[in-house]
Formats: structure tokens, sequence, C-alpha cells
């Protein structure tokens, strides 16, 4: 069986990430999570938004 490297981007599905990262520890393999929503031009837009407190105060 041929061993590959793993990236996942978030959400993986409930129990799926602990089953994957105990495969992938087993197997010796490397793997990595992508977050990228951080740069998605909406969530940049949002951001700014807050930032130039064009919408108030935000509490979360």
């Amino acid at each position: 069986m041929q061993v590959k490297m793993l990236f996942s981007e978030w959400p993986l599905v409930n129990g799926l990430a602990e089953d994957l990262a105990k495969r992938t520890e087993k197997a010796g393999v490397h793997t990595a999570v992508g977050l990228q929503s951080r740069f998605h031009p909406g969530i940049r837009y949002i951001r700014n938004l807050i930032a130039d407190g064009y919408i108030g105060d935000v509490y979360f």
C-alpha cells in the first residue's frame, strides 16, 4: 500500500479527524490542516468594516 501525506481543510466530519490522526500517526505520515477562511474576500471585507468602526462594537 502506498502511503501519502494528508492535507485537509476544515471542517471534517465529526469523529473523522481523530480516526485520521490515529491512522497517519501509525503510518508515520505527516499531516496538515489548512484554515483559509481568514483570507476569503468576504471575511476580509467584514474584518475591515469592524476595524474601521463602520458597524460599531462587536461582542462575541
